[in-house]
C-alpha cells in the first residue's frame, strides 16, 4: 500500500476486472460498517482502497479536463495565428503593390528628368560655347 501511486497515466494493459469502474462497483457492495464489524483491519482496507479509487478517478478527470482545455487553447492559438498570417500577407501584397506603382512612378520620371536634363546640359554647353564665339570675335574686332 505504502508504494502505490494514484495519480500520473498507467502505460500498462489492464483486464476488465482491473479498471476502476468494476473495482468502484464491487466495493460499493460492501457496506463499511459490515466490513468493520466482520474485522477491523478489513474495515481500514476497505477505506483505503475506497480512498484509492476516489482519488485515481479525480486524477483521471483532472488529467481529462486539462487535456480538453489545452486542446481547446491551441485550437484557439492556431486560428489567431492563421488569421494574423492572412491579415500579414494581405498587409505585404498592398505594399508591394504601392511600391511596385511607386518604382514605376519613379521610374517614368527619372526617364524624363534625365531626358530634360540632358537637354539643359545641352543647352548651357551651346549657350557657353555661343558666349565663347562672342567673346572671341569680339576679342579679334578689338585687336583689330
Amino acid at each position: 500500500m505504502a508504494k502505490y501511486n494514484p495519480l500520473g497515466q498507467s502505460e500498462a494493459e489492464y483486464k476488465e476486472y482491473q479498471k476502476l469502474s468494476f473495482l468502484k462497483k464491487t466495493i460499493e457492495s460492501m457496506e463499511e460498517e459490515k466490513v468493520d464489524e466482520y474485522s477491523i483491519i478489513l474495515g481500514r482496507i476497505h477505506r483505503w482502497v475506497t480512498q484509492a479509487l476516489d482519488l485515481r478517478a479525480e486524477d483521471v478527470r483532472n488529467r481529462r479536463d486539462t487535456i480538453a482545455i489545452l486542446k481547446h487553447e491551441r485550437e484557439q492559438a492556431l486560428a489567431e495565428d492563421k488569421s494574423r498570417t492572412e491579415k500579414r500577407e494581405a498587409a505585404l501584397e498592398e505594399k508591394q503593390t504601392v511600391s511596385q506603382q511607386i518604382n514605376s512612378n519613379l521610374v517614368t520620371d527619372h526617364y524624363f528628368l534625365s531626358r530634360n536634363t540632358k537637354r539643359k546640359k545641352l543647352k548651357t554647353r551651346k549657350s557657353t560655347w555661343k558666349i565663347k564665339i562672342l567673346r572671341m570675335k569680339t576679342e579679334t574686332r578689338s585687336r583689330k
